[in-house]
């Protein structure tokens, strides 16, 4: 047989795909349960997430609005301390210019304040030495010591001198539950509790002299 003749070759065919497999009412049953479970878990995961912004964003307002409250008290508290020592202060600058027999309390609108500096025992730092150079500067403004009138004067202590204690000037000692309450008052002034100490102290020391 001759190459012409020979029968042609045949090309092996792929089998035929095989049709798919309906799911059985059972397996669609369980994958459109499965379906509705990842459904609701994620529904649940987004609102989760949801309410963890919402609680993180009310947390940082309250913050915000805790610390400006804080911000806003320091402050009001801080104004309101130097305020109040800027008033003790001119008290105490007009309690001493008026023993330094100052004629009128209104001739301190020229006196500077702003280098005084009253610390938390209430203690003035360099008032003394200011006075004394606004005397120097204004002598006009204060009585001198001979023409001082007797309201103008130191007031009379009795039982000190400068409020140090003196034995030679007597302390009537009913006196002593009135001292006490002026040391223990916190409104009292720095001056007038160094007297009151001072008061005491000339009590007991006459006492023990006896």
């Amino acid at each position: 047989m001759s190459k012409e003749q020979e029968a042609p070759k045949v090309e092996p065919q792929a089998p035929a795909p095989t049709a798919a497999k309906e799911p059985t009412a059972a397996e669609y049953k369980e994958t459109e349960l499965m379906r509705k479970e990842l459904e609701a878990l994620r529904a649940k995961n987004s609102e989760l997430e949801t309410r963890r912004k919402t609680r993180e964003e009310e947390e940082a307002k309250k913050r915000d609005e805790w610390e400006k409250l804080y911000k806003d008290k320091t402050e009001e508290y801080q104004q309101l301390s130097e305020k109040n020592k800027k008033l003790m202060i001119m008290s105490e600058v007009k309690l001493q210019a008026a023993t330094m027999g100052l004629k009128k309390a209104e001739f301190l609108k020229l006196f500077d304040e702003s280098e005084l500096i009253m610390d938390d025992g209430g203690t003035i730092t360099g008032l003394t030495t200011k006075l004394e150079q606004f005397q120097k500067t204004y002598p006009e403004f204060f009585n001198s010591a001979d023409n001082k009138k007797p309201e103008d004067r130191k007031p009379d202590v009795p039982g000190t001198d400068n409020s140090k204690p003196n034995l030679n000037r007597r302390v009537d000692g009913s006196n002593v539950e009135q001292l006490e309450a002026i040391i223990k008052d916190r409104s009292t002034r720095p001056t007038e509790r160094k007297k009151a100490i001072a008061q005491k102290l000339a009590l007991k020391m006459q006492r023990w002299k006896k």
